[in-house]
């Protein structure tokens, strides 16, 4: 089975490959990652900007493989603004999309992780189009910047495991959406 992943990042990468290992456990599984482009900020601000950009990196993938795979999966983080009692929150959440090679597409997004709105403003003076949260996370702190949610949940909680949960649940609607399709 191939799957092409619109990235080059480890942790989407072994997120990929661990969960369709999980669900196809008898099937051999091929997970190529390709550099593309999501040709939005690299810091997406809101459902909107990030929806377009993990759309953008599928459309991508697809036309990088030649649209020869059984899956297409693009994965991309975005940054969100919620008010708690009028005070500005900020959180990092991911929109996963998976599709079949007959077109099907189901969207999930992974658990929102809270980023420190001091980490949000550096950002944001350095300008969204060109610096992640994470970047900044990593200069102040040390920790991967591929990775800050294994240091802001204490070592609990990766990147890649909040990946994994979005995929399962992406897939498993696919899946099921194709069983309601044929009954």
């Amino acid at each position: 089975m191939k799957i092409v992943v619109g990235s080059t990042s480890k942790h989407k990468l072994l997120a990929v490959e661990h969960v369709f290992k999980k669900i196809f456990h008898s099937e051999t599984i091929q997970v190529e990652g390709a550099k593309v482009l999501s040709e939005i900020n690299e810091q997406p601000i809101g459902h909107e900007e990030t929806i377009i950009g993990v759309l953008n990196r599928l459309d991508s993938v697809k036309n990088f493989s030649k649209n020869i795979f059984d899956y297409a999966i693009a994965i991309e983080n975005g940054l969100f603004e919620v008010k708690i009692n009028n005070e500005e929150r900020w959180f990092d959440i991911a929109w996963v999309v998976v599709e079949d090679s007959s077109g099907n597409k189901s969207l999930a997004t992974s658990s929102g992780l809270e980023f420190s709105k001091n980490f949000v403003s550096e950002t944001r003076r350095r300008g969204f189009k060109t610096t992640t949260v994470g970047s900044i996370i990593a200069e102040k702190t040390g920790c991967d910047d591929s990775d800050p949610q294994l240091f802001l949940t204490n070592n609990l909680v990766s990147r890649m495991e909040m990946l994994k949960q979005a995929l399962e649940i992406a897939l498993g609607q696919l899946q099921k959406d194709l069983v309601n399709k044929q009954l």
